[in-house]
């Protein structure tokens, strides 16, 4: 897969300004990929509500994070970053449902 060959290629040695910078640019690539394979399991697929397509780009970007954070070729300073917006990702959809569930109750 392409997105595993970036990510070997493109790993951040120092976090200065320009490490940032290409953090960054993983978390855009890796943000791109999953939408990229979203789209392409829905293609030509309606969907009347978001919550589909937000448990489907939850599990891809699951699936995609845990085949990167397992490759032995991906750096470790690459790993902590994919984990910490995973986490945040986790953490922000929970906090959606909790909100969506006060909202209705």
């Amino acid at each position: 897969m392409l997105a595993l060959a970036r990510f070997r290629r493109q790993a951040p040695q120092q976090p200065d300004a320009a490490g940032q910078t290409l953090a960054a640019a993983l978390l855009y690539q890796f943000k791109r990929d999953v939408l990229a394979l979203v789209a392409k399991l829905n293609q030509g697929v309606m969907h009347q509500d978001c919550d589909a397509l937000k448990r489907q780009t939850m599990f891809v970007q699951a699936q995609l994070f845990h085949s990167l954070y397992h490759d032995p070729a991906i750096p470790e300073a690459t790993k902590t970053i994919l984990m910490h917006y995973h986490l945040k990702s986790v953490r922000a959809t929970l906090g959606d449902r909790r909100g969506a569930r006060a909202r209705t109750a």
